[in-house]
């Protein structure tokens, strides 16, 4: 039966994998970008004439210099300069290395350029700086996926996944793996648990009845299709999926 569904988990899991790879400028009320000083404060005292100003330079610590960069990058990124975005973010990493959004910003220009390697190495970097954030391991798992390096890829979130074990869009990313990988009963753990800590996904339900049809428990299978189509968060080809495996799992009983 796995066989026969390979299709349909290949398109279920870059369902649960293509987290966004863009990080949005963060904006203003008025949708304008705020940027920091670059190198100077200009401060106005009260013993000075209406309008006269005084400019004070402040040194700026590494941080404020890195958070100048990625602002800089969203700039150019907006203006369609991408080489001059990633010579931006590239600065900010190299004064603070933990700038989550400037890396994921990074990460998205890259895998635009078709750079995946450069992509690859990034995330890897990511991973070692921030080990907290699951968008890194999720984003190589999907490089890997889509490099058809199904194991390299379960590999990436095996190796993280005492970090995210409360996640459920990790969890499921990890079950769909197994399920690709025909590691039937893990598969189903993995999904039963996502769909444990997220009930009103209809994806992990939709993975309990994959694993339990492979596993050839029809009765799981059952019920999980069947829930599947009372929850939110479902789309209509897998919602199609599940209410055609309940009619060919009824000629089951």
């Amino acid at each position: 039966m796995i066989r026969s569904n390979q299709k349909l988990s290949l398109y279920l899991t870059l369902l649960l994998l293509c987290l966004p790879m863009l990080t949005h400028a963060q904006a203003t009320d008025n949708g304008e970008i705020q940027s920091l000083p670059l190198d100077e404060v200009a401060t106005q005292r009260n013993a000075l004439q209406p309008g006269e100003l005084i400019v004070t330079p402040y040194p700026l610590d590494n941080a404020s210099r890195a958070e100048n960069n990625y602002r800089s990058a969203i700039i150019f990124t907006q203006l369609g300069q991408s080489v001059a975005a990633e010579a931006q973010l590239q600065q900010a990493l190299s004064q603070q290395s933990d700038h989550l959004p400037a890396r994921e910003l990074l990460v998205s220009l890259l895998l635009k350029r078709h750079a995946t390697q450069e992509a690859i190495a990034a995330l890897n970097s990511g991973i070692e700086i921030a080990p907290n954030h699951p968008r890194f391991p999720l984003w190589l798992s999907q490089l890997h996926l889509k490099l058809d390096a199904p194991e390299r890829a379960l590999h990436v979130l095996e190796q993280n996944l005492a970090r995210f074990e409360q996640q459920p869009e990790y969890l499921g990313a990890l079950a769909n793996l197994y399920l690709l990988n025909e590691r039937l009963a893990e598969a189903h753990q993995y999904f039963f648990q996502a769909a444990r800590l997220a009930p009103q996904d209809g994806r992990w339900q939709l993975g309990v009845g994959m694993a339990a049809e492979a596993l050839q428990d029809w009765a799981g299978a059952h019920d999980a299709y069947r829930r599947v189509q009372q929850y939110s968060f479902i789309n209509g080809v897998l919602l199609q999926f599940a209410q055609q495996r309940l009619t060919a799992i009824n000629a089951q009983f």
